[in-house]
């Protein structure tokens, strides 16, 4: 058997419920957030789980990433609940933590850099974020 034919959907999450939300090319609603970051987070395991078994030393910013992605779930709500002057500094702080996660993903994608449809996944979950930001911001969610 091909590693690839049971790697891939192993590390795309394609065993998990609701994984179609991981290639929405559209911004989340309010109602996806919490099932969109819960599978963030397996997303996270999973490529963890994969790649130390390779390069042990990479497991040092594991819960560094985990970290970040519930900080960014957590200025989307308060984006979401306030538009005072906490959704301002939301809106900067989330702008900010947007680039990390970009980073995040794409060191992800790197690992895979042989596998265009990998490398699109580990982008398209910072892209639906990005959409996601973008589309608060302009009052469209």
């Amino acid at each position: 058997m091909n590693e690839a034919t049971v790697f891939v959907p192993f590390i795309q999450c394609r065993d998990v419920d609701d994984n179609g939300l991981l290639l929405i090319t559209r911004p989340l609603r309010k109602d996806e957030y919490a099932t969109f970051f819960k599978l963030n987070h397996q997303v996270i395991d999973r490529w963890y789980h994969a790649i130390s078994n390779m390069a042990p030393h990479i497991y040092a910013d594991y819960h560094t990433h985990r970290s970040i992605i519930r900080d960014v779930e957590t200025q989307f709500k308060i984006m979401t609940i306030d538009d005072g002057e906490k959704y301002m500094q939301s809106q900067f702080i989330l702008s900010q933590m947007l680039m990390v996660v970009h980073t995040i993903f794409s060191a992800y994608a790197s690992a895979f850099k042989e596998d265009k449809d990998i490398c699109l996944f580990y982008y398209n979950i910072a892209s639906i974020l990005q959409r996601t930001f973008e589309s608060l911001c302009s009052g469209d969610v």
